[in-house]
């Protein structure tokens, strides 16, 4: 599987784009061209709401002109990066063989252009979903793909849902995900989260926010959690970078590699850390 030919898609999206006269219109032309096809793959006929929901995600307006973006894409040889990325670690992983749907980020997106680098992804346990700046690194790219692939192979692992998964699970998966991006990248393509609170990390954030919630199920449930609400007072990206400073805590002391790590389930690793703490108040 692999890369989805949207460059397709997006070179057809943009030729009719051009010829719309108003918003409507556009959002329509995005609704027929990118929408529909992947609702398909989400099995959803709220076509309305998924719409929505993308945009929400970062993937690029439909009153946004993507000529320029286009070109930018097609002249650093993206989705051969992200294929020759994603074919890399599915050999080294045994990963899944799943689909990889490449976009434009939508730039005045506020927390992607400013806390994420300009990039953003969507892993389910059948598909990824990347949106990105033309204008980003190319290990910034490939830290995207071994981030969010990472992602598919722990649900491939687990066989945890959207329903099931529990909140520590969630924050575990984000912070090993990273792990994996610094051992196949570099610890320069890590996200800023994973170092957000080095010098002001506080225990009793963890002891009010998120040891209650640790078994909290559905990934609906864990949004406050991992990344954070400034009208609760919860901390931003408190849940990724908890996540990440439990995984690297661990790996310091234990080393492992991504595919010794795939294979430890929430519990194991929780031990670990517990092992790891021993005679700190985490303990």
């Amino acid at each position: 599987m692999g890369v989805v030919r949207t460059d397709k898609w997006l070179t057809l999206y943009l030729k009719q784009w051009l010829a719309k006269r108003n918003g409507i219109e556009k959002y329509k032309l995005q609704q027929q061209t990118i929408i529909y096809p992947l609702a398909e793959r989400f099995q959803t006929e709220d076509i309305q709401g998924f719409h929505h929901y993308l945009n929400h995600l970062g993937l690029f307006s439909a009153d946004t002109n993507i000529e320029s973006t286009l070109e930018t894409f097609f002249n650093k040889n993206w989705w051969y990066i992200v294929q020759d990325q994603f074919e890399r670690l599915k050999k080294k992983w045994g990963g899944p063989d799943i689909p990889i749907y490449l976009f434009p980020v939508e730039a005045k997106h506020p927390i992607i252009t400013v806390d994420l680098g300009k990039k953003m992804g969507l892993t389910l346990p059948k598909l990824i979903i990347l949106f990105i700046d033309g204008l980003i690194k190319e290990d910034d790219v490939r830290a995207l793909v071994t981030h969010e692939y990472h992602h598919a192979c722990r649900l491939s692992n687990t066989e945890e849902t959207e329903e099931t998964i529990p909140l520590v699970e969630s924050m575990l998966m984000e912070g090993l995900a990273e792990l994996a991006v610094n051992e196949e990248v570099g610890k320069h393509a890590l996200a800023g989260w994973t170092s957000y609170y080095d010098d002001t990390w506080q225990d009793t954030w963890f002891e009010r926010w998120l040891k209650p919630h640790l078994f909290l199920k559905g990934r609906d449930n864990h949004y406050l959690y991992l990344y954070g609400a400034s009208t609760l007072g919860i901390p931003k990206w408190l849940g990724y970078y908890w996540g990440y400073l439990v995984v690297q805590t661990i790996n310091t002391k234990y080393p492992a590699t991504t595919k010794e790590w795939l294979g430890r389930s929430s519990s194991e690793i929780l031990k670990m850390y517990a092992t790891t703490m021993e005679g700190s108040k985490w303990n």
